[in-house]
C-alpha cells in the first residue's frame, strides 16, 4: 500500500511510513474513494481544500473566496451605475501642453529682460544725475558786479625802491656803499672768530684732550644767527644799476660760504658736549668734522669761506 500522507509504498503491517515517519491507521488507508494530491501525490481527506502535505489547492476543489469574489463582480456588473453631473475633462494632448507652455516661458524670460534694464537704466541715471537739476550748473546764476567801486587805480611804479630816483637816489646809494662796507669788516670780523673756535678743535683730534673753555657752543650759535640776519640785510639793499652790484653779490657769496664753516663748527661743538665718554667724544668729534653742513667737511667749508672772503676784499679795493 501508498503512504496516505507522502504517497510512497509502505510495506504491509507497518505502521509508521519510513519515507515521512506518518502515521498509518486503517482510517487513511487507501479506499475505494479516495482523492490523490496531483502535486505530491499524498492521499488527501474529503471535503479538504489544500493538501495537508505540501498546502497545495486540490484541483476541483471549492475555493470560497474565489466565488465570494466572482458572485461580487457578477452582483456588481447587474447594479445600475450613477453617472457623474459634471462634464469629462478633454484629454490633454502631448503636443498641445508643450505648444501652450512655450509663450509662458518666453513672457517671462521678456519680463525678466526688462526688468534687469530697468534696473541697471535707473541705477545708472541716479549716479550720473542726481536729482537736483542744479547739481552740475557751470555758469554764474547771478550778475557780477562790473563797477569801478573800490577801484585802487592803475599802478605804474612799484613801492619802495622804484621811488629812489634824483638826489633821494645818489643819498640812498652812498647809504648803501657805507653799509657794504660795515658787512665786510662783519664778515671778516666773523671769520676770523670762527677760526679761532676751530682751533681747539684741531688741536682736541690730534692729542684728544681739549684746551679748557666755556661757553664755546653759545657764541657759535649766536655766530649762525647773526649770520642769517646779515645775509638778508645785504639782500634788502637795492644795488642796481650802480658800481656796488658785484660786490653786494660776492658779499652774499661770502656770507652763505661762511654760515655753513659756522654751522659745521657748531655741530662738532654740540658733539663735544653731548658726548659722556672721551672715547665717544673723539668718534663723535671726527664724524662732526668731516659730515658737515649739506655733507661738506669743516676743512672744504674753511677753504670756500676763506676763498669768498679774499675775492670780496679784492673787489671793495
Amino acid at each position: 500500500m501508498n503512504c496516505p500522507h507522502c504517497g510512497a509504498p509502505v510495506q504491509d503491517g507497518l505502521d509508521v511510513c519510513p519515507a515521512c515517519n506518518g502515521r498509518i491507521t486503517a482510517d487513511n488507508a487507501v479506499g475505494d474513494a479516495q482523492v490523490w494530491c496531483a502535486s505530491c501525490g499524498s492521499l488527501v481527506p474529503e471535503g479538504a481544500t489544500d493538501c495537508p502535505v505540501c498546502g497545495l489547492p486540490i484541483e476541483g476543489a471549492f475555493d470560497e473566496e474565489a466565488d465570494s469574489f466572482d458572485s461580487t463582480n457578477e452582483d456588481a456588473a447587474d447594479s445600475p451605475t450613477l453617472e457623474s453631473a459634471l462634464p469629462p475633462s478633454p484629454e490633454e494632448n502631448p503636443d498641445e501642453v508643450s505648444t501652450n507652455n512655450a509663450p509662458a516661458h518666453l513672457r517671462l524670460v521678456v519680463v525678466a529682460v526688462i526688468a534687469a534694464l530697468l534696473l541697471v537704466g535707473g541705477s545708472a541715471l541716479l549716479i550720473t544725475r542726481p536729482w537736483d537739476p542744479n547739481a552740475y550748473m557751470t555758469h554764474a546764476t547771478e550778475d557780477a558786479d562790473t563797477s569801478m567801486e573800490g577801484f585802487p587805480g592803475t599802478v605804474t611804479h612799484l613801492e619802495g625802491q622804484d621811488i629812489i630816483e634824483g638826489k633821494e637816489r645818489e643819498a640812498y646809494l652812498k647809504d648803501a656803499d657805507k653799509k657794504m662796507g660795515d658787512f665786510i669788516a662783519l664778515l671778516g670780523d666773523l671769520s676770523n672768530e670762527c677760526a679761532e673756535l676751530e682751533r681747539p678743535v684741531e688741536e682736541y683730534l690730534e692729542s684728544e684732550e681739549l684746551e679748557e673753555g666755556s661757553g664755546r657752543l653759545d657764541r657759535v650759535r649766536e655766530m649762525s644767527e647773526q649770520l642769517s640776519v646779515t645775509t638778508a640785510e645785504i639782500e634788502s639793499l637795492d644795488l642796481r644799476g650802480s658800481e656796488y652790484k658785484a660786490l653786494q653779490g660776492q658779499a652774499l657769496v661770502t656770507a652763505q660760504y661762511l654760515k655753513g664753516r659756522v654751522d659745521t663748527l657748531c655741530g662738532v661743538w654740540e658733539a663735544l658736549e653731548s658726548a659722556e665718554e672721551p672715547s665717544s667724544a673723539i668718534v663723535a668729534v671726527k664724524s662732526a668734522v668731516t659730515n658737515g653742513k649739506d655733507g661738506r667737511s669743516l676743512e672744504e667749508w674753511r677753504m670756500l669761506s676763506d676763498n669768498a672772503y679774499a675775492t670780496l676784499v679784492g673787489e671793495e679795493e
